[in-house]
């Protein structure tokens, strides 16, 4: 049985493999250069991921001024237009794709071959951190155990100069009509955010105990939710809120607290206290480390989980030294 297990997924994986380099990637290269053929621009194509979306919007002056471009033309999908909104005076352009189409662009640097044919293009820059990995230079964070997220995009990806300055965002709303409505405590509610794409999920009942043992030190407590249907940690309250709000939410509120995703990589940029966590098994705490960020604003820990009892006597331990700070 196991032996067929094994030879059906080795046939599974080889199509995948044959699908991609023979179709899907030939496809890909020929909607870019349809899509993406006008000579009075620099496109700038970026995954639509709050962290890698941050890191390219923040450089995107330096970007422009150490290549010399005169009008560039950013392209990602309807879920970062808060996050680009930020960045305005930096842009010239935006253009808004669908998800699925985004997709498809992205995809033409999943082998060596397309990675290699994006590179002979003009006019184009194509950033997605997944795809970087199948490079020669970044096979693997695991070999690059010093290599921050920031740094593939940075060095990797946009090709910078050492001293390339990152700018952070700037939003012109304050959140103030949302932190009204919401009625909490300033300095003293915990946000929690139990939510990440890329970061493995833990055990939801460890939020639960930390939302009881939060309420019982007079904080209030809300999660942060994406979907209505998401669930919240108990006694909490649920939060949801668009990216031009976070900041001004969280700074508000005091404190985050939660799984190491894109959020994250803007709530440094938020003059409060975060807490980032990481399962026990996670490979690449030092990859996606927030503290290799540059100019947060946040109070910043980052902890690798271990057993539940000892993370949650940490943490309330830590809180009660900081929040006084």
């Amino acid at each position: 049985m196991c032996m067929l297990n094994l030879f059906k997924n080795t046939i599974i994986v080889v199509l995948r493999n044959i699908y991609v380099s023979l179709i899907r990637v030939p496809i890909s290269i020929t909607y870019i250069i349809y899509k993406f053929r006008s000579k009075s621009t620099h496109y700038m194509v970026v995954c639509d991921h709050i962290g890698d979306t941050l890191l390219c919007l923040g450089y995107i002056n330096a970007y422009r001024n150490q290549y010399g471009i005169k009008h560039l033309t950013f392209v990602t999908t309807e879920s970062m237009m808060s996050l680009v909104e930020g960045y305005g005076q930096f842009l010239d352009k935006t253009i808004f794709l669908p998800k699925n189409c985004l997709r498809l662009i992205l995809d033409a640097g999943k082998t060596n071959f397309g990675g290699h044919v994006i590179k002979k293009l003009t006019g184009i820059t194509i950033i997605n951190p997944e795809n970087a990995f199948t490079s020669e230079f970044f096979l693997y964070p695991s070999r690059f155990p010093m290599m921050s997220l920031k740094d593939c995009i940075k060095f990797g990806e946009l090709h910078l100069e050492s001293d390339a300055k990152f700018i952070a965002p700037y939003f012109q709303h304050n959140g103030n009509g949302l932190i009204k409505k919401l009625n909490v405590k300033k300095g003293k509610t915990v946000i929690l955010t139990p939510y990440a794409v890329v970061t493995e999920s833990i055990p939801f009942s460890f939020f639960d105990r930390l939302s009881e043992l939060l309420f019982e030190r007079e904080f209030q407590v809300m999660t942060n939710i994406t979907d209505p249907e998401q669930q919240v940690a108990k006694g909490s309250r649920p939060l949801r809120c668009r990216l031009e709000e976070a900041v001004a939410v969280a700074e508000y509120c005091g404190w985050v607290i939660g799984l190491r995703s894109g959020i994250l990589d803007l709530l440094c940029y938020a003059r409060c206290h975060i807490i980032a966590l990481y399962p026990s098994d996670n490979c690449y705490v030092n990859f996606f480390r927030l503290s290799a960020l540059e100019g947060i604003a946040a109070d910043l820990i980052e902890y690798r989980l271990s057993k539940e009892k000892h993370d949650l006597s940490y943490l309330i331990d830590y809180i009660e030294q900081r929040r006084t700070i």
